[in-house]
C-alpha cells in the first residue's frame, strides 16, 4: 500500500516552491524542492523544478550549481528517457557548462525522437555554432525558422547566426533580416494605431528603454552611466525589463530609472499596449536579435519614434517600424546606409559610455617582462574564431616562435571539438599544442584579472568583440582588430577610434598580422600602452553626461521632425 505521506509530498513541495517563487524567494523555493525530494527522491517534477532553479543560479552559485542541475536532469530522465523537455533542459545545462560535445549528443537524441521540433533544431544548431561548426548548424537553424515563422526567439537565433558566418554576403544577411521584418510588420499591422502623444516640440520627452539585460550583463557596463546621467529636465526615463531573475545590477537600474517595470508576464501585444498607455514618446531597443528580444512589441509601433541602439546588436533589426539606428562614423562609415532597414542617426561621439566594474583591478606590468615571451589572447566564443582568424593567428605565432596564444571562454571549458578544431588549424602553421592555453573563468572578477596574463589582445574577424575590447583596453592590453564591411564587424572600431587608437584598426589580413607582430616586438611601445590605455580609453568614452547629452540632442531632433510631420529620412 502506497505511503500517503510520500504520495502527497511532491504536490505539497511543488505548491510551496511555486508560492516562494511568486514572491521572489528563491532560497525558500530551493528548500521546498529539497524537502520534497527527501521524501520522494524520484519525483520528476521536483527533480526538474530544482534543476531549473539551479540552472538560473549559474552566475551567483557557480559551476557546482549547474553540475548538480545536470545530475538532477539525468535522474529525471531515468524514468522518462524520451521526454523531450527534460532532454532539452539537460542539453542547455551542458551547453552552459561549456560541454559542447555532450550537449550536441543530447540534442541529437532529442531530434531523433522529434525530428521536426523547432526548439530542438534551434538549440542543436546553436550548440553546433558554439562548437565552431556553422556549416552543420545553418541548415538546422534555417529549418527551425521555417517551421516556426512566428517564433521570435527561433528566428532571432537564426538571424544572429547569419551574422556569424564568415562567408555570408552582407547583402544576403541584410535581406534575411528585412524579410523577417516584413513578416513581423504584416502580423502586427492589425494592432497598429496612430499615436496620440502631445505634439509640443519643446516639452520634456518620455523615453522608454527596452532590454532583457537590465541585470548582470555587458549592456549594463555601457548604458548605466548614460541613463544615470540623463538630464531629467529634458527626459523622463522608463525602463521595460524582460528580466526573470533580478540581481544586484537590476537593483541599480531600478534606482536609475524614473520608472522601472518588469515585463516578462506581458506578451508583445500587451507590452505594446503598456507603452501606449505610458505615453512613451521615444522607445529605444537595446537588444536587437539577441536572447529574449522584444522586437515583436516594436513591430506594433506603439511609440511615435522607435530607435535601435547598437550596443546589444550592431546590425539592422530589419523592422520597418524601427525608425532610427543610433550610430557613429566609426561603426557606420559613409556608404553603409544600405546595410540598415533603419535610418541612420550619426552621433558625433561614442555610441555609448563605458563604466568599468567596481572591482576592476589595477593595471599590472606587461607579462612578457617577466615571462620572456609574448602572450597573445582572446576571450571570444568559438564560433567567432573562423578559419580566416585562425590563419592570421597561425601566421603571427609562426613569426614569433616563443609566443603563446591564450583562449578563455566557456566553449573551451572541456577538451572537445572546439579545442581540437583550433589546434588542428594552428598545427598547419607548425604551432605546437602546448603553445595554446585554453581556460574558462566563469566569475567576472577572475576574467578581468585574466587580462594581467596577456600582452596583446587578438580580436576575431570578421565578427569582432565589443565588451572584450573595452575590458582589454581598460586593463592596459592593446587590441588588434580587422574591421569588416558590415556594422557588426566594425564594433571594435567604435571603441578604438574615439580613443585615438586608429593604428590598431586594420583593413586586411596582411595588415592585421604585421600590426600584431610589430607590436609584440616593440617592448617599449607595449610598456607605454600598458600605462596609458585605461586613461585614454575612459577619457574618450567615460564622460557619461556628455554622451547622455548627445542622446538627448538626438532624441529632440527626432521628436521635432516627427512633430513637423517629417519622415525619419529627413534628418
Amino acid at each position: 500500500m502506497a505511503d500517503p505521506v510520500a504520495a502527497a509530498a511532491p504536490r505539497q513541495a511543488l505548491d510551496a516552491a511555486s508560492a516562494a517563487l511568486s514572491r521572489g524567494d528563491r532560497d525558500a523555493a530551493e528548500a521546498a524542492y529539497r524537502a520534497g525530494l527527501a521524501v520522494a527522491p524520484d519525483s520528476r517534477p521536483l527533480l526538474t523544478g530544482l534543476a531549473d532553479l539551479l540552472r538560473d543560479a549559474l552566475l551567483t552559485r557557480g559551476v557546482a550549481a549547474m553540475r548538480e542541475a545536470v545530475e538532477l536532469y539525468r535522474r529525471a530522465l531515468q524514468a522518462a528517457p524520451k521526454d523531450i523537455s527534460i532532454l532539452n533542459s539537460l542539453g542547455l545545462a551542458l551547453r552552459e557548462l561549456g560541454e559542447l560535445d555532450p550537449a550536441i549528443e543530447i540534442f541529437e537524441a532529442a531530434r531523433q525522437i522529434q525530428p521536426q521540433q523547432p526548439v530542438i533544431l534551434c538549440n542543436l544548431g546553436s550548440a553546433l555554432m558554439g562548437a565552431g561548426r556553422p556549416a552543420d548548424a545553418q541548415p538546422l537553424l534555417a529549418e527551425a525558422a521555417r517551421l516556426a515563422p512566428q517564433d521570435r526567439r527561433i528566428n532571432s537565433v537564426h538571424l544572429f547566426s547569419l551574422c556569424q558566418l564568415s562567408g555570408a554576403r552582407a547583402e544576403a544577411v541584410v535581406a534575411a533580416h528585412c524579410d523577417w521584418g516584413r513578416r513581423a510588420a504584416a502580423a502586427a499591422a492589425p494592432r497598429r494605431r496612430m499615436p496620440l502623444n502631445d505634439r509640443d516640440p519643446d516639452r520634456r520627452l518620455r523615453v522608454g528603454y527596452v532590454s532583457p539585460d537590465f541585470r548582470r550583463h555587458s549592456v549594463s557596463s555601457f548604458m548605466e552611466g548614460v541613463i544615470g546621467a540623463h538630464d531629467r529636465r529634458a527626459v523622463e526615463v522608463v525602463c521595460y525589463a524582460e528580466v526573470a531573475v533580478p540581481d544586484e545590477a537590476t537593483a541599480r537600474w531600478q534606482k536609475l530609472a524614473d520608472r522601472f517595470l518588469f515585463v516578462c508576464s506581458l506578451d508583445d501585444t500587451a507590452l505594446a499596449e503598456r507603452v501606449r498607455q505610458d505615453g512613451i514618446d521615444i522607445l529605444v531597443d537595446l537588444a536587437g536579435h539577441t536572447a529574449n528580444t522584444r522586437l515583436g512589441a516594436f513591430a506594433e509601433h506603439p511609440a511615435p519614434i522607435q530607435v535601435e541602439h547598437p550596443i546589444g546588436y550592431a546590425h539592422t533589426t530589419g523592422l520597418p517600424a524601427m525608425d532610427y539606428m543610433l550610430t557613429n562614423a566609426w561603426l557606420s562609415p559613409p556608404g553603409t546606409e544600405a546595410m540598415y532597414a533603419e535610418h541612420l542617426f550619426h552621433l558625433d561621439g561614442p555610441i555609448a559610455s563605458f563604466t568599468p566594474a567596481a572591482y576592476m583591478p589595477e593595471v599590472q606590468p606587461s607579462p612578457h617582462l617577466r615571462n620572456g615571451h609574448i602572450r597573445f589572447g582572446c576571450l571570444s566564443r568559438a564560433v567567432k574564431i573562423t578559419d580566416a582568424t585562425l590563419e592570421a593567428w597561425g601566421r603571427i605565432l609562426r613569426a614569433l616562435p616563443g609566443s603563446v596564444l591564450a583562449l578563455n571562454y566557456r566553449d573551451f571549458a572541456a577538451d572537445g571539438s572546439a579545442r581540437r578544431r583550433i589546434l588542428a588549424a594552428l598545427e598547419r602553421f607548425h604551432v605546437a599544442p602546448e603553445r595554446v592555453d585554453f581556460t574558462y573563468t566563469l566569475q567576472h572578477p577572475h576574467t578581468l584579472a585574466y587580462y594581467h596574463s596577456l600582452d596583446v589582445y587578438l580580436d576575431t574577424f570578421p565578427n569582432v568583440g565589443g565588451t572584450t575590447t573595452c575590458e582589454a583596453l581598460c586593463m592596459g592590453v592593446p587590441v588588434v582588430m580587422l574591421a569588416g564591411e558590415t556594422p557588426i564587424r566594425r564594433v571594435g572600431a567604435a571603441w578604438l577610434g574615439p580613443a585615438g587608437l586608429q593604428e590598431l584598426i586594420t583593413e586586411t589580413m596582411d595588415d592585421y598580422v604585421q600590426t600584431a607582430v610589430a607590436l609584440a616586438l616593440d617592448s617599449d611601445r607595449l610598456r607605454q600602452l600598458r600605462g596609458e590605455l585605461r586613461r585614454r580609453f575612459l577619457d574618450a568614452v567615460g564622460d557619461h553626461r556628455r554622451i547622455a547629452a548627445d542622446y538627448e540632442q538626438a532624441y529632440r531632433r527626432m521628436w521635432q521632425a516627427w512633430v513637423r510631420g517629417m519622415a525619419a529620412a529627413g534628418l
